[in-house]
């Protein structure tokens, strides 16, 4: 079953749909991301997430010293091997070099016993008034769309918008997932 904290955004169909727009006066995104939802490879690793699952089967949200986390993308690779985790995602904040140094280390370890990495990323974005931390996993990060939100630093202005940083990662082949739920609340409208 999958979990409400890990539901995917459905990738945009067309590259078009995800373009930026403005915010809209409320303070949220004017877009609407009504799409149906289209298979990625990280879909079936989703389904199986029940509440055991991490951290001993899958952890999707680590960082390494490349943005606040105390350890070494290599000793993280090393930590998951250790414990037989099965799936990772190292998802610093504004960047993709710990994943990229730990994609390296994991290919000169073999192949048996290994976990699989999945690119991820974490990126700060306002939606209605609100700071929020955004998880992308499985994107290509290479992609151009997602070039503003892997320079190491928070963006502005319109890039900053979640509907937009929805998007980027939706265009750049990957899936979009509010971090930390239970910290947003707000009041209920009358």
């Amino acid at each position: 079953m999958l979990s409400p904290m890990l539901s995917p955004l459905a990738p945009p169909k067309r590259a078009e749909d995800a373009s930026p727009v403005p915010a809209s006066k409320e303070g949220g995104c004017s877009c609407r991301h009504t799409r149906r939802l289209t298979h990625h490879a990280l879909h079936e690793v989703l389904r199986t997430v029940t509440a055991e699952s991490c951290p001993d089967t899958l952890n999707f949200h680590l960082h390494t010293v490349y943005s606040d986390g105390r350890m070494q993308p290599e000793d993280t690779i090393r930590q998951a091997i250790a414990a037989k985790v099965k799936h990772i995602a190292i998802t610093d904040h504004h960047s993709v070099a710990g994943y990229r140094l730990a994609r390296r280390f994991l290919q000169a370890q073999g192949s048996e016993g290994l976990p699989t990495l999945w690119v991820g990323v974490e990126i700060n974005a306002s939606l209605m008034f609100s700071e929020v931390h955004i998880l992308g996993y499985g994107f290509n990060p290479d992609h151009a769309a997602v070039q503003p939100y892997l320079q190491g630093k928070t963006t502005a202005g319109v890039e900053y918008q979640a509907c937009n940083v929805i998007a980027a990662l939706h265009r750049a082949g990957g899936l979009a997932v509010l971090a930390h739920p239970a910290r947003y609340r707000r009041a209920p409208r009358n």
